[in-house]
């Protein structure tokens, strides 16, 4: 066995100093708090970098294993000259789904990225938490495909099922192109919809420096897979392997845990975010799953691994496997089907010495048995299609250099078919007594049914028709495009009921999540676009409400009670000439009578959620009629035009803070009604739309509502914003709490 080159041994010293230095870093997610406790969040898009990342292994070995198709495809692999085109044809057509597919990602990006920014603080907290998660679950999905794909275990799946079919990559230039646009088509939408998601908020360096880092780190992995099935010693190369996985799977709970963390900041008060446990225990599950996982699959895999090498022991190896002797007994087995190792950094010298070595033993192997069968047969057979008419008589010259050449066909034939089993075109020469005859793959192909199709096919060695029926037209660019699977399923297909059943469940779950992800984008899209509305109409609505509140009209009463008599004075001065004490800032209106009053107070800390109840229900089924009914009802109990105007307010808040509104179920706020410039929730959008005259008049229809009454409320606001001429004790005036 060959001593470790030193470049190897220098590859893997230094992976294995990066995994003990991944190993002695703590999970920095604690160490991203700033002074007052809040998460810091970084220029760095985790997610989009795992899935770029994943994208070049897998594009990758999806290219080597159409390489190896058509290398054994019985039409591509006639002559130098199609083997060339079929690769130039597999580039090409990789290379139009990459160019296509990536202006389709850069033009989303920098679409999503420009209508979500400013993104709210709490969505790019949840925006990061699943940016790491996502990196998280690809970075363990990449570790199991690379011990897959290294040889520490089997694929789970069937083997085949991972490979290019050979007749499945067709015989026009058309067709394998098609073949190779939608493989590699596949494998980036799978995950567009999710890098969708995490495009929203991005800011100019963040995504360009995630891209270029994951197709880096891409790279790496797939040299690593490479060097890895390289290694002559089988203990340094499991070494090897070892500490790739080790790395990769102690990466993604690092990343657990940090997104767990930023979720977690979310959905619990931001000021004891130091205190948070949910990082901790996110990364010690992982530490018990993940190794399990793949513990559970390498038992799964041996398993199936020992069924195959029993069936392989049945017959030799060609390529990669045990030597082919030369005797004339010899059987060829047909080897695992075995994934290409890489595009990128191929061994075509070595598989080009392996095909000629495995030519060389074929021809010997059939030269072998021609020798035994003119010595000691002389019975005369049909081999291979080849129609010989036995004589019936010993010792006939004539005959028996029939029966030789006939034998001969049928060893060679024999051979070819072995060789093509394995992918590798067979040519066998044999120069007879008579002259010299050049048997071509066609005529072996076809079983050399008559002496005129031998010459026909002799003739036309390139003809398309040699591997499928001549009557078959190859199918068209429209009809290979509309060759659809519904949810991986097709009509014919060799799969069991279960998997196929797995297959719908599997693409039920990932189109859910696609669509999730989908409306999470148009949701936020629309809040920020909301909110930016906000930003530019609050200065006004300032101005208009607060600027100017303690100087304008008031609503008074003569201190009478229920009977008493509620007006409008000019100021607060008229009115306490008069005698009236004054209920609240601006001109009385519909809940300026004495039962409104009343509910605007005693409803003070619930009046919020229960309004938005009844917007809610008027959403799902309900009209404006149930709508102001909810108002009327006992949850609130406002009457008359009050209700009314409430009703009006709540459909414009809808119809102007609908995406604030539901993206407030996402991140925690529902029942955050804080109001100002820098914090913008559905309260600081309706105040912004509705109240003022732009378009809604809230305030103008109501005339009371809690800040002009001095009412504090579940509203938080500053002292600027209450009225502070208020004559009117309502805690006195109005005992009973209806929230309690």
């Amino acid at each position: 066995m060959m001593p470790l080159q030193n470049h190897h041994r220098a590859v893997l010293a230094v992976l294995t100093v990066a995994v003990w230095c991944l190993l002695l870093l703590p999970p920095p997610a604690h160490a991203q708090t700033d002074e007052h406790g809040l998460l810091q969040t970084y220029s760095f898009n985790w997610g989009t970098f795992a899935i770029f990342a994943s994208y070049v292994p897998l594009i990758s070995i999806c290219l080597g294993n159409y390489r190896s198709a058509v290398e054994a495809h019985t039409y591509w692999n006639a002559t130098e000259d199609q083997i060339l085109l079929a690769r130039r044809c597999i580039w090409t057509a990789a290379l139009e789904a990459i160019g296509v597919f990536l202006m389709l990602i850069i033009i989303s990006a920098i679409t999503i990225a420009l209508l979500t920014n400013p993104l709210d603080e709490r969505m790019d907290y949840i925006i990061e938490g699943v940016s790491r998660l996502t990196s998280s679950v690809i970075q363990f999905q990449l570790s199991i495909r690379v011990a897959i794909w290294m040889g520490v275990y089997q694929n789970p799946f069937s083997s085949a099922k991972q490979m290019i079919e050979v007749d499945k990559v067709g015989t026009t230039v058309v067709e394998l192109k098609h073949r190779v646009r939608w493989s590699v088509s596949k494998r980036i939408l799978r995950s567009f919809f999710f890098l969708c998601f995490l495009f929203q908020g991005a800011n100019a360096a963040e995504l360009p420096l995630a891209i270029l880092a994951g197709l880096a780190f891409g790279f790496f992995v797939d040299w690593g897979i490479y060097k890895a099935r390289r290694f002559e010693s089988r203990c340094r190369q499991s070494a090897f392997n070892i500490s790739f996985l080790v790395g990769l799977t102690f990466w993604s709970l690092v990343q657990l845990a940090n997104g767990v963390l930023f979720i977690a900041a979310v959905w619990q008060d931001t000021n004891d975010v130091e205190e948070s446990t949910w990082d901790i225990w996110a990364f010690f599950i992982g530490v018990v799953l993940f190794p399990a996982i793949h513990i559970t699959i390498y038992c799964l895999t041996r398993r199936k691994g020992d069924d195959d090498d029993e069936e392989e022991e049945e017959i030799n190896q060609v390529v990669g496997g045990e030597s082919v002797t030369s005797s004339a007994k010899t059987t060829v087995s047909k080897p695992r089907p075995r994934m290409a190792a890489s595009m990128f950094f191929s061994d075509r010298n070595v598989i080009k010495k392996k095909l000629e070595e495995s030519k060389d033993v074929h021809v010997a192997a059939a030269m072998a048995e021609i020798e035994e069968e003119e010595e000691g047969n002389e019975e005369e057979g049909e081999k291979g299609g080849a129609d010989v008419e036995k004589d019936g008589q010993e010792g006939d010259k004539e005959g028996g250099e029939k029966e030789g050449q006939a034998d001969q066909v049928q060893g060679e034939d024999g051979a070819h078919q072995e060789g093509q089993e394995m992918g590798i075109e067979a040519g066998v020469q044999k120069e007879e007594e008579d002259g010299e005859h050049e048997i071509q793959p066609t005529e072996l192909e076809s079983g050399m049914e008559t002496n005129e199709t031998e010459a026909q096919q002799q003739s036309t060695p390139e003809s398309p028709q040699k591997d499928g029926d001549n009557d078959e037209m190859p199918p068209t660019l429209w009809e290979l495009m509309m060759d659809w699977q519904w949810c991986g399923c097709a009509r014919g297909d060799d799969m069991s009921a279960m998997e196929k059943t797995t297959n719908v469940i599997v693409w039920i779950l990932y189109l859910a999540i696609c669509a999730l992800c989908l409306f999470f984008v148009v949701i936020n899209i629309g809040s920020t676009q909301q909110q930016e509305a906000v930003r530019v109409k609050l200065p006004f609505v300032y101005g208009a409400l607060y600027e100017f509140m303690d100087e304008g009209p008031v609503c008074a009463y003569n201190n009478k009670g229920a009977n008493s008599t509620i007006t409008t004075f000019p100021d607060k001065d008229a009115a306490h000439a008069a005698g009236f004490l004054i209920l609240h800032c601006g001109a009385c209106s519909n809940c300026s009578t004495w039962g409104n009053l009343e509910i605007q107070y005693t409803t003070r800390e619930c009046l919020a959620l229960e309004g938005r109840k009844c917007a809610q229900g008027s959403l799902f089924g309900g009209g404006y009629d149930a709508l102001v009914d909810c108002i009327e009802s006992d949850s609130i109990g406002f009457q008359g035009q009050c209700a009314v105007c409430w009703a009006d307010d709540i459909k414009c808040t809808i119809s102007h803070c609908w995406a604030i509104g539901v993206q407030s179920f996402f991140i925690n706020t529902l029942a955050n009604f804080k109001v100002g410039e820098d914090t913008i929730t559905s309260a600081t959008c309706e105040e912004a739309h509705c109240e003022a005259g732009n378009p809604g008049d809230f305030v103008a229809c109501s005339g009371a509502n809690r800040r002009r009454m001095n009412i504090t409320s579940s509203i938080a606001r500053p002292g600027a914003q209450q009225c502070s001429i208020v004559d009117v004790d309502y805690p006195k005036l109005f005992p009973k709490d209806k929230c309690m």
